[in-house]
């Protein structure tokens, strides 16, 4: 049976909007179904049991997750489960996150997939905590209701101090089971802010508050890559960026990206694109001048 999937259009209906916020008492039987958008997941109140294909754990009140666009999942046998599901389109949001990148709390809660996670690695926050999560959430609520002017901009600043406030949460979060998590979380910011120049394994190390066999042993086990293997997509990520948004030599921007030689920086280029910069240049422009159209 195929696993339903639910769209922007059906879920987040003010097309003036990347985010929405949908409030849901659950009665569910366990069967997965998928989004086009993320989701953070808030636990209001209640308890249940939270599916995945692969696993299942136990989730209750104050506990806080996301899932990532496409990701299957699902809840069984909820007892009175109360959640704020605050649903996001990442690419549609057009809000600078590079403040974000510099807390380690946002990469442990929403750079690195939850499915590499243990369950006691996941943030559930105090009451305190989560009474400011619901001040927030209501606030959410009540301007993407009124839709008065200015409605917008102020409802995506209030899903950014959502964002901002879980981040610190789990930064904040004292259990001795997430310091890994976060020590990963630091390395990724760092790697972040070094997008343009080499990084050492010895940097990395010192900056997570680890060893090197630890770092290297929790990295790939939360991201799925080596440190390395990370920022060489990093660096790329920030070359298509750059190829997108103008003419710049190719030369340029692979010295840009750290790169001192253009040959070996397309060769790596094409290796994970499938194609050479100057092609994904010209395929993007393609594709723009065909929205434009």
């Amino acid at each position: 049976m195929e696993t339903p999937q639910l769209t922007i259009a059906r879920c987040m209906k003010d097309r003036n909007l990347p985010v929405a916020l949908v409030r849901d008492d659950r009665r569910c039987d366990g069967r997965l179904h998928t989004h086009e958008f993320s989701e953070i997941v808030i636990v209001l109140a209640g308890v249940g049991f939270h599916v995945t294909p692969h696993s299942e754990y136990p989730i209750a009140r104050g506990d806080a997750f996301l899932i990532q666009a496409g990701r299957a999942h699902g809840y069984r046998v909820p007892r009175r489960l109360s959640l704020a599901n605050v649903l996001f389109d990442q690419a549609a949001l057009g809000i600078p996150l590079n403040d974000l990148t510099t807390m380690p709390g946002y990469h442990a809660l929403f750079t690195l997939a939850p499915i590499h996670r243990r369950v006691e690695e996941r943030l559930r926050l105090d009451a305190a905590q989560l009474a400011r999560a619901s001040a927030l959430l209501d606030a959410f609520e009540r301007e993407a209701e009124a839709r008065a002017p200015g409605y917008v901009l102020l409802t995506a600043s209030l899903f950014l101090q959502i964002v901002v406030h879980l981040s610190r949460c789990y930064a904040e979060a004292d259990a001795p089971a997430m310091r890994p998590m976060l020590g990963v979380g630091r390395a990724i910011g760092f790697l972040e802010s070094r997008a343009g120049g080499p990084v050492t394994l010895g940097q990395l190390a010192r900056v997570a508050s680890m060893s090197k066999s630890s770092l290297l042993r929790e990295f790939r086990r939360a991201t799925g890559r080596s440190p390395i293997d990370y920022h060489l997509r990093l660096r790329i990520g920030r070359a298509c960026e750059l190829l997108r948004c103008g003419d710049r030599a190719v030369a340029e921007i692979a010295s840009d990206v750290g790169f001192a030689d253009p040959g070996y920086f397309s060769r790596r280029f094409r290796v994970a694109m499938g194609m050479s910069p100057r092609e994904y240049r010209r395929r993007e422009a393609a594709l723009k001048s065909g929205r434009a159209g």
